[in-house]
Order: structure tokens, then sequence, then C-alpha cells
């Protein structure tokens, strides 16, 4: 009888060392995939700098096409429009017809 509670005793004494081996390796390995998962070259944290990255040059493209928007109406003026034209003259390059004077004032 003796033999048999020390034989049970030593097998649950074994299956208690493989169950916390098991959950150990499982905790391991589980910790390392979830740290390759956020802090990895294809990670996370990676993932979301180049999402806002990738958004800074959505921006910018939107910035520069609306900029090439309206130089192209600009240059669509200046092509079609003479009064548009000597205006631009006027106020860019400060030119004037010979018999007018400018004045410019200083704040």
């Amino acid at each position: 009888m003796q033999n048999r509670n020390l034989l049970r005793k030593q097998v649950i004494k074994e299956r208690k060392r493989k169950n916390r081996l098991f959950f150990l390796s499982f905790f391991v390995c589980l910790f390392f995939i979830v740290f390759s998962l956020v802090f990895d070259d294809m990670g996370i944290i990676r993932y979301l700098h180049l999402k806002k990255g990738e958004q800074e040059i959505l921006n910018k493209i939107r910035g520069l096409d609306m900029e090439r928007i309206t130089l192209t109406e600009e240059i669509d003026k200046i092509e079609s429009d003479n009064f548009y034209l000597e205006k631009k003259a006027r106020e860019e390059l400060g030119l004037s017809r010979p018999d007018e004077y400018i004045f410019k004032f200083e704040e």
C-alpha cells in the first residue's frame, strides 16, 4: 500500500513538473512572438511609423496638386488675358508705360 502511495505521489510530481515546463515554455514562446510582432523591423511600431510617413507624403502630394492647379490657372490667364499679364508685370517686375511714373512708399 505504501508502495502504491509513493508511486502515485511520484506520478503527480512528474505531471506537475511537466505542466510547469509546458507552461513556462509556452509563455516564453508567446513572449518572443509578441515581442517580435511589436518591436521587430516589420512589427507594429514600424508599421505605425510608416503609416504616419505615408500620411505626411499624401498631404504633401495634395498640397503640390493644389499648387499645380493654381499655377496652371495662372499660366492660362497669362496666355489669354493681356490685362492680367500687364497687372503682373506692373506688380512683380515694377514695369510701367513710357508716360507713367512709379511711386514707392516705405512704411
